[in-house]
């Protein structure tokens, strides 16, 4: 089987892509998958509605910049007590999963746009809303 040196790592798996096909993004960032992670996303992704997953991260980073810029330092104790005690754990986790989930799915699109990911306030906002979590 020949291979190619394409210089460019599968941003899913993280192997080089040495593989004549590759797949890169459309909407003109710097993402990469090989053809194996690519078949596999595209079944995973299949029957996503993306414009729902838009309106989620949006949802994600507002709720989190309200939480981080609007509550005092004892309204984000309360709020993060309240979620991680007085919420079924299952729930709790769930809740944080969609935000790691998010912020995920975001530093993909950002990372190979660096100067993007310094200004994404939602992403920054994300990231916040975990360390509380985590607290």
């Amino acid at each position: 089987r020949p291979s190619y040196a394409t210089n460019r790592a599968c941003d899913n798996c993280d192997e080089p892509i040495a593989d004549r096909f590759y797949y890169a993004c459309a909407s003109g960032c710097e993402v990469d998958f090989c053809k194996r992670c690519h078949d596999r996303l595209e079944v995973l992704f299949k029957d996503l509605d993306v414009e729902l997953a838009a309106w989620v991260a949006r949802f994600v980073g507002r709720v989190a910049s309200y939480v981080l810029t609007q509550l005092g330092v004892a309204g984000r104790r309360a709020l993060a007590r309240e979620l991680a005690f007085a919420w079924p754990a299952a729930m709790f986790e769930r809740l944080v999963r969609a935000v790691v989930d998010v912020a995920d799915a975001k530093v993909v699109h950002l990372q190979d746009n660096s100067d993007h990911i310094k200004s994404d306030v939602d992403f920054w906002s994300s990231v916040g809303l975990l360390q509380l979590l985590y607290f």
